[in-house]
């Protein structure tokens, strides 16, 4: 898979998937908030509703309890035998005008007395207000008051129809009782339409079919827009059934195929309840709503996301490639190649371009610097074919030039020069190999100290000190012999005492130290030391310093070399520090 996949998986996975999830999750809290504030709303709604209506009942059972307590009421009642129509005009006179001074119930409420007839009024009295009791005793209104425990009973169906003019009513029940002894004087009723009752909750709705409606305990409807439904009986209904003989509450019900969320509460006082219904439907409309919103704005960030995630992925991926272009091309040899830095942008990616476009200008400096070393090894070697002897012609003609020196010329200095140069030349040669070992380069110096002792008459000494286990390090050959012909030809040239070259070895970590003294007329150090990093040196001076530290370099790398440090016996003399790296020969030889 491309990087521009991955990445473009990557940042879809990591934008789309939390996004999701936070969506769902959201849509699903602010759904259920919406159903609970609507199914609150309605609640509140019905409870408010059954409030004013308890209003109306308390108001009812008000006017019972003023007409209960009245006089003139107890008075007509609660007769034994016939009043004269003097008694009757003056006790219907009082009734009335009590009743007109309550002028909050005149037009809400009419109210009626029904007495057992005990001959109490004269033949012929008639009055509105006043009825036998044989007109209700028939009534199952009338029995189911007889068992009502506290003396009154709210109900709905049809009293007197003849009376009523056929409209419907609600109506209270009371018994009405001597106040002295108790005793039942007959029955009073407060009847209010059910218009007037619909018209308190006839403007509550709940969304387009929505509504409330009073049912009493035995499912029949007491009050309902619908007024062809009055007195139905719906106890056979699933919600009803649910609703008859519970106090309050709410539940989900289907009707008629939808389903509705139906609340209810009984009404204080009464065996009414009264129920408000919301098509649920309508209830989740709003729900639907801010799913369609959340679903819109949803795809809106997933579209926009997609199209972020391909641009960045797109805008990483062709950094990364124009990288790899150039990664190729110096692969194929073109030194020097570099990266464009678009803008001020400074991330981690540029800083990839900037490291490779070091490296490729440090990669072409190093290679220009190895072809130039590779320049000089060759012309070295040219000089050194240039210079070759045939190393057996060598040998054998020095041999022959001993025996001569030794036997017929008795010339034993000769011989011992001679000895000495053959040997010189065997250690320089080395069988063509680089490296040597401690022992055979400290071996090498002697014979040229010995040669230029005979020389010089003896007017100078070598004296060698070998740490422990040293003379078996490897290490490059023909670096001792030019520090101490240095020593010779320029630090005792104008010496009077005798000269002591002093060749101590240790090793110090992974380096192996030699360090070449002299009690010479000494140098400059510092002065030298820069001459050594110029990387200036004399032309024709052979093995000279500036060839010894090349060679070094080039064998070991820039941390080994020489370096003039300060004498041991004061401020007289020179002394060179040699820094190798510590191995043996095979392993010098590989490394270098």
């Amino acid at each position: 898979m491309s990087l521009f996949k991955r990445l473009l998986f990557s940042f879809l996975l990591a934008i789309l998937v939390p996004a999701l999830l936070v969506g769902v999750f959201s849509f699903h809290r602010v759904s259920q908030a919406i159903e609970d504030e609507v199914s609150h709303s309605v609640r509140q709604t019905v409870q408010l509703v059954n409030q004013n209506i308890g209003t109306h009942i308390s108001q009812a059972v008000e006017l019972s309890t003023v007409v209960y307590i009245n006089p003139a009421v107890q008075r007509m009642m609660g007769r034994q035998t016939a009043a004269t129509w003097e008694q009757l005009q003056d006790d219907v006179q009082e009734l009335r005008e009590d009743l007109a001074n309550v002028t909050r119930y005149q037009e809400m409420y009419t109210v009626r007395l029904f007495y057992p007839d005990r001959g109490q009024f004269p033949s012929g009295f008639e009055m509105a207000e006043l009825r036998p009791l044989d007109l209700l005793e028939d009534t199952a209104a009338y029995r189911a008051l007889l068992r009502s425990p506290g003396g009154m009973l709210w109900t709905s169906e049809p009293l007197l129809p003849q009376l009523m003019r056929d409209e419907p009513y609600v109506t209270l029940l009371r018994l009405v009782r001597d106040k002295e002894n108790l005793t039942e004087l007959g029955v009073m009723t407060v009847s209010m339409p059910e218009r007037k009752l619909w018209g308190i909750v006839d403007d509550v709705k709940f969304g387009q079919a929505g509504f409330v409606f009073l049912m009493d305990n035995d499912g029949k409807v007491v009050s309902h827009h619908d007024k062809s439904l009055l007195g139905e009986d719906l106890s056979g209904k699933p919600y009803a059934s649910a609703i008859l003989g519970q106090t309050a509450g709410d539940f989900m019900a289907k009707v008629d195929g939808e389903e509705y969320l139906f609340v209810y509460q009984t009404i204080e006082g009464t065996p009414w309840k009264l129920v408000g219904f919301h098509n649920a439907r309508e209830l989740r409309n709003t729900v639907t709503v801010v799913r369609n919103a959340t679903i819109i704005i949803a795809l809106l960030c997933f579209g926009i996301a997609i199209v972020y995630s391909i641009y960045t992925s797109g805008w990483f991926a062709r950094r990364i490639g124009h990288l790899i272009q150039a990664m190729r091309k110096l692969e194929r040899g073109q030194l020097g190649t570099q990266v464009v830095l678009e803008g001020r942008n400074r991330d981690e990616i540029s800083q990839l371009y900037t490291h490779f476009n070091r490296m490729s200008d440090e990669l072409q400096q190093q290679l220009e610097t190895i072809h130039a070393t590779s320049k000089k090894m060759r012309e070295a070697e040219l000089k050194a074919l240039q210079h070759q002897i045939n190393p057996h012609f060598l040998y054998n003609t020095l041999d022959s030039i001993n025996w001569m020196a030794a036997t017929r010329y008795k010339a034993m200095d000769i011989s011992r020069m001679v000895t000495s140069l053959a040997t010189l030349f065997r250690l320089s040669l080395n069988k063509s190999h680089e490296m040597t070992t401690v022992s055979h380069e400290l071996q090498h110096v002697d014979c040229y100290v010995a040669i230029q002792k005979i020389r010089f008459g003896n007017e100078f000494e070598l004296k060698v000190q070998l740490a422990p286990g040293t003379e078996r390090l490897g290490m490059l050959k023909l670096l001792l012999q030019p520090l101490v012909e240095n020593a010779i030809l320029h630090g005792f040239r104008e010496l009077d005492d005798p000269g002591l070259i002093t060749i101590d070895v240790s090793v110090d970590g992974d380096y192996l130290l030699l360090d070449v003294e002299d009690n010479g007329v000494g140098c400059d150090g510092e002065a030298m030391n820069e001459r050594l990093r110029q990387a200036t040196g004399a032309e024709g001076q052979g093995y000279g310093l500036h060839n010894v530290n090349e060679r070094i370099k080039l064998y070991y790398g820039e941390a080994c070399g020489l370096t003039f440090t300060v004498p041991r016996h004061g401020a007289r003399g020179t002394r060179i520090q040699v820094r190798l790296l510590a191995g043996m020969p095979e392993e010098v030889n590989d490394a270098s």
